[in-house]
């Protein structure tokens, strides 16, 4: 239960993602929100006072507005040394800061070195994995940038007090850190609305719609899609298949070139909000999940993997670490070889010729989706780190016991 206020620990938050209009579906706002219940808490991030304050009710927001003139990379710039000057006035308070991966992990560092402020980082991907996606996208310099930001924050993550993991724990190894409080969960999904399954027996044969939903890339299994399906439209399948979300131009390119006149099957559709990629799945026959096995995706929960779950679309995923821990295999997904075009095509041609497999994949898939909620995993991380920080009986030892029991429940 949340603490009363005299016992409340000093929190701070620093957040700098772009606040999106369907904010109250965003993962990080929504744990912000179950923080205030539990801490005393204070969030620092460049922007709008008044949309933070609606969601996050009694929380002080301390905003940093920045400069007209400047672009927003400047101001973000210019925001994180602010941010360290403000945190100077939490010294010998016993409050914590609480960073994601990233720039502000290198504010939450300087704050524990600095101020002797507790940092509790809170890691949702491989801090490597900006640098990585620029290095296979041709953007050296970025890649660069990135390697050198992931490489100062390895030096120094060390000092972190508590670690808010939502990756698999084989991920520690990867990025070499051994908190002396680890939360363990995975990440979850806000659909509550269950879908009606479809009778499709009764429907006449139709085009098979096939979704993506993410970063439509290379580097993310879109172009090994691209040639699974199109092998599979060779056989004579009436298959069109959606890709939704940021487009990599070099990727979309190369698909025009490609294909040619032929591209009409494969539709990039470019960013959607929240709602419309909930709308899009809710639509589609079969909701894939490409990415390749390398050491920045291969420990990820995907979100967009818990959401095709809870709208009960039949599955088809690769098999990585992360992947496997949300899923049964031939269950509630169906998987194939990371980076396998083949297998892709063998798995995506069983699922859309076995209308009976797919529709029990669907129906497990929404049983096996309450597990996931974001409202239950994020109640458990605040709970949780509210007793880390009072000391009420949480020691580091039996932290790490309960994150490894409660792993998937």
């Amino acid at each position: 239960m949340p603490t009363s206020n005299t016992e409340r620990p000093g929190l701070i938050s620093i957040e700098t993602s772009p606040l999106p209009e369907d904010y109250r579906a965003h993962t990080g706002y929504q744990r912000l929100a179950l923080f205030g219940q539990y801490f005393d808490l204070t969030v620092l991030k460049p922007s709008s006072r008044s949309i933070c304050e609606t969601l996050l009710g009694n929380a002080r927001v301390v905003d940093f507005r920045g400069f007209e003139r400047l672009s927003r990379t400047l101001n973000v710039g210019l925001f994180y040394f602010w941010a360290l000057f403000v945190l100077r006035r939490y010294r010998h308070t016993g409050a914590a800061v609480c960073t994601t991966t990233g720039w502000p992990a290198l504010v939450g560092i300087l704050a524990a070195r600095l101020y002797g402020l507790r940092w509790v980082y809170s890691i949702w991907d491989d801090p490597f994995l900006d640098a990585h996606y620029n290095r296979q996208l041709g953007k050296h310099l970025k890649a660069w940038v990135y390697w050198l930001r992931g490489r100062l924050t390895a030096r120094f993550h060390r000092c972190a007090n508590v670690v808010i993991l939502n990756m698999h724990p084989e991920a520690l190894a990867g990025i070499d850190i051994q908190p002396p409080v680890l939360i363990q969960a995975t990440n979850g999904h806000d659909c509550e609305t269950p879908v009606p399954e479809l009778s499709r027996e009764e429907e006449p044969r139709r085009t098979v719609h096939v979704l993506y939903v993410g970063v439509v890339s290379a580097p993310r299994g879109c172009d090994l899609l691209v040639r699974a399906v199109s092998g599979l439209r060779r056989e004579c399948l009436d298959i069109v298949l959606d890709l939704v979300g940021p487009l990599c131009e070099q990727f979309a390119a190369a698909v025009r070139s490609t294909l040619g006149g032929d591209a009409g099957w494969c539709r990039l559709h470019g960013p959607a909000a929240h709602p419309d990629c909930l709308g899009y799945i809710e639509a589609a026959d079969v909701c894939v999940f490409p990415f390749p096995d390398t050491g920045e995706l291969r420990y990820i929960y995907p979100i967009k993997v818990l959401e095709y779950m809870a709208l009960g679309r039949p599955i088809v995923a690769s098999r990585l670490v992360g992947v496997a821990e949300l899923v049964t295999e031939d269950y509630d997904a169906a998987c194939f070889e990371a980076g396998n075009v083949a297998d892709c095509e063998a798995v995506l041609r069983r699922v859309i010729t076995d209308v009976d497999f797919a529709r029990r994949l669907g129906r497990n898939a929404q049983e096996t989706a309450p597990k996931y909620r974001w409202q239950d995993i994020n109640q458990r991380i605040a709970a949780e780190l509210a007793e880390v920080l009072t000391g009420t009986g949480v020691t580091a030892a039996c932290s790490r016991e309960i994150a490894q029991q409660r792993t998937g429940t």
